[in-house]
């Protein structure tokens, strides 16, 4: 099997779109599934412009590239991020790979090609949702919701939070979340320690007195959530606080009632 044969056996196995570009950036090789990502036979592309299928800025590009005469090993990889076109006319996003490389003194290009449409999708969905959430969340007020990053410091604040804590968002956003506490409690360690249980333990629920911006005090149930992404790394904390302090009166007066009453 010749040089050229096993090339174009190994690009058959690839599962991505691949296009070996030329001279002006025309297309030499291509395999199977780059025929099925842009509905074109290689009758159709070989020989022909990149243009045909990737956009115009695209080419560009490639001309570049295919114009680098550096090491092997400082030739440049990029990754971008594009609209391509299939023979009916239809665009739809890919992911490209471009890699500059020589054969016999040849500038050669390697365009590795992936749909990502499906992708594109899930993250246009997961904005929607998103968007709905933030939405939903900030409307609360008989809840007070935040975020902190992963050392506490608070990235987002609701108005429940400035309804029940009496601060803006320009007030707390950047600052630690211990502020709300008393002064014996931080000293105490008591930040700190919720954090590490929350992000031990994926969450913490407490009650305690907590202060409002006046200086005046209330008691509050308080869960403070871990939230981590797919390989378990923490991204931050969501913190939902309730005021209970007329629950605890009230809870506080039925004890005393009996009490007097034995």
């Amino acid at each position: 099997m010749d040089d050229k044969s096993l090339v174009n056996d190994t690009l058959e196995w690839i599962p991505d779109a691949v296009l070996i570009l030329g001279a002006e950036g025309r297309i030499l090789l291509m395999n199977a599934a780059a025929e099925r990502l842009f509905s074109y036979s290689r009758a159709e592309l070989i020989g022909r412009s990149v243009e045909t299928c990737l956009p115009a800025v695209l080419c560009g590009r490639c001309l570049e590239l295919l114009d680098h005469t550096g090491k092997p090993e400082s030739r440049p990889i990029e990754v971008l991020e594009l609209d391509a076109g299939r023979e009916d006319g239809s665009r739809f996003p890919v992911e490209i790979s471009l890699a500059p490389f020589r054969v016999e003194q040849e500038a050669r290009l390697a365009a590795t090609v992936r749909d990502i449409s499906r992708r594109k999708q899930a993250e246009q969905a997961l904005r929607q949702t998103e968007a709905r959430f933030s939405m939903l969340v900030e409307e609360v007020r008989d809840y007070a919701i935040f975020m902190l990053d992963t050392e506490g410091r608070i990235t987002s604040w609701n108005k429940g939070a400035e309804h029940m804590r009496g601060y803006g968002p320009d007030e707390v956003i950047g600052r630690h979340f211990s502020m709300f506490l008393l002064p014996e409690d931080v000293e105490a360690g008591k930040p700190e320690e919720e954090l590490r249980i929350a992000a031990t333990e994926g969450r913490i629920e407490t009650e305690g007195w907590r202060l409002r911006k006046d200086g005046s005090r209330f008691w509050a149930n308080l869960v403070l959530t871990a939230l981590k992404d797919d390989e378990g790394k923490l991204l931050g904390f969501v913190k939902i606080a309730r005021d209970i302090t007329e629950r605890k009166r009230i809870g506080e007066a039925l004890l005393l009632e009996t009490a007097n009453q034995l």
